[in-house]
């Protein structure tokens, strides 16, 4: 069996504003690793990132187009190596509508057991890898700004 790893990769960090920005982390099982962490992806040969990125959160979460309000387009990115080859990881920031439903019971490899809307320190905390942190820390500061926009908006309609 031939590998289709591209050696790029996707991780989005998915948010929704409340008083403060909650973040969307899912547990990968046992089987899987048994550790939180944010949606991430391979970018399938000839795909390009846009398309992978919008694949990776409707596979692992339910999350469509439809519930999408807001990307932030590659906050970060970072290399690493794994399965003997070289990867780079370029982050997304998504805010979603706050009532978006999630359903991870139809991701392909079944990795995702579990997931939780959580501050931005319990996400930081519960990370395993320090490169999913600091993407949800850098998220935050995106988020707080969106979110800060959306209330001041909801302010001046009262």
């Amino acid at each position: 069996m031939s590998s289709t790893r591209t050696g790029v990769k996707v991780q989005a960090v998915i948010y929704r504003c409340g008083k403060w920005p909650e973040f969307l982390i899912l547990h990968r099982n046992k089987e899987h690793g048994d550790f939180w962490q944010n949606v991430t992806g391979n970018v399938e040969p000839g795909e390009d990132l846009g398309r992978a990125l919008l694949r990776e959160v409707r596979e692992e979460t339910g999350i469509g187009s439809d519930c999408i309000m807001h990307i932030a387009h590659r906050i970060m990115a970072f290399r690493f190596r794994a399965h003997e080859m070289d990867f780079i990881e370029y982050v997304y920031a998504i805010r979603v509508r706050d009532s978006c439903p999630i359903d991870i019971s139809n991701n392909v490899d079944r990795e995702h057991d579990a997931y939780e809307w959580v501050s931005l320190d319990r996400a930081v905390r519960t990370m395993r890898w320090y490169t999913n942190a600091d993407a949800v820390r850098i998220a935050n500061l995106i988020a707080s700004a969106v979110c800060s926009r959306v209330s001041d908006h909801a302010d001046k309609k009262n």
